[in-house]
């Protein structure tokens, strides 16, 4: 989707070198993009109205996701209802079936591994009443990063630092704030 208008020959060296699987950018585009015949203000100004639209694709493309996947969950609660609902009146006999054109129902013997009920994996307790050679943890480590920077503030962590990173923004809308170095007004 096209939400904003920009020079065809910058909409022609992004879209040329574009990779359509992943939606990466090639490093060729960079050089195609430095030997328009362009100021470097078009560039910019076309370059961030092309981010934009990228930006507002992608958020309106992840809401339709939740929205898909939403909808998803429900068509799978109903459908595990019905089976549910099927598998406490089919009769339960391994040789019963119903055939359709369309499916075929019936039941199957498989074999599972349980852990015995009333274990709980979760505790101490629970792992001592298994034999430890078929058990395994999944240990999942992230940094805190609010209650660092807190502390930070006030004293030195090991291994963890304060480092200021310059990033340029691009707000839909033009300038919101007064001062800013492009302000018209």
């Amino acid at each position: 989707m096209k939400l904003y208008e920009i020079t065809d020959a910058i909409e022609a060296v992004i879209s040329a070198n574009t990779n359509l699987e992943t939606g990466e950018i090639s490093e060729a585009a960079a050089e195609l993009l430095d030997h328009l015949e362009a100021s470097l203000e078009e560039k910019a100004r076309d370059c961030a109205l092309y981010y934009l639209g990228e930006m507002l694709e992608a958020e309106a493309v992840t809401r339709m996701a939740k929205q898909l996947s939403e909808r998803a969950g429900r068509h799978r609660r109903r459908a595990e209802w019905l089976l549910g609902y099927l598998e406490s009146k089919v009769p339960g006999e391994v040789k019963w079936s119903l055939r359709d054109p369309r499916f075929v129902m019936r039941w199957g013997v498989s074999t599972q591994v349980q852990v015995e009920q009333g274990i709980d994996l979760m505790t101490a307790d629970g792992r001592d009443r298994v034999d430890s050679e078929f058990l395994r943890a999944k240990v999942e480590w992230s940094l805190d990063k609010v209650e660092a920077r807190k502390v930070l503030k006030t004293r030195p962590i090991v291994g963890v630092q304060l480092v200021e990173v310059k990033k340029l923004k691009i707000d839909a809308g033009g300038p919101r704030r007064s001062g800013d170095s492009n302000d018209e007004g």
